[in-house]
């Protein structure tokens, strides 16, 4: 299952996506900028309530993120879209219109890459990030 990714992350359609108040963190990651953009767009990557609990669990590597986010970093030279031709698995892949990292334009693209008849595509008009979260009937 792949849920709310990229084969390649292209940044004028995550710019698009978040408009001006996302553009800052993406051009120039910084601890404050990331910590912005968190608070602003960390809504939108949940459409139902988030379990207290899982949030107390979960390791958020913010350095992580720093280290590979910007157009000149790790996430920008990523390109596996080559990649899932070779899939010899079934993978369903879903994502949601109100995900703000990962548009579903970049799960299309996924999608489009993987062998016909070995994908099934799971798209909400109404789903944040983390799809099999926010709409589990769907996965």
């Amino acid at each position: 299952m792949l849920v709310s990714t990229a084969a390649r992350f292209e940044f004028p359609v995550i710019l698009a996506s978040v408009a001006r108040m996302a553009e800052a963190y993406w051009t120039v990651p910084t601890a404050e900028r990331r910590a912005d953009i968190l608070r602003i767009c960390g809504p939108l990557y949940r459409r139902t309530p988030r379990n207290p609990e899982a949030s107390r669990r979960a390791r958020v590597r913010h350095g992580t993120a720093l280290h590979v986010n910007g157009p000149d970093k790790e996430r920008a030279r990523m390109d596996v879209r080559a990649a899932p031709a070779g899939v010899r698995c079934p993978v369903l892949v879903m994502a949601g219109d109100h995900d703000p990292v990962s548009p579903i334009a970049f799960s299309e693209t996924i999608v489009a890459s993987l062998p016909p008849g070995r994908v099934r595509f799971s798209d909400s008009r109404h789903g944040g990030s983390a799809m099999h979260r926010s709409a589990p009937s769907r996965s």
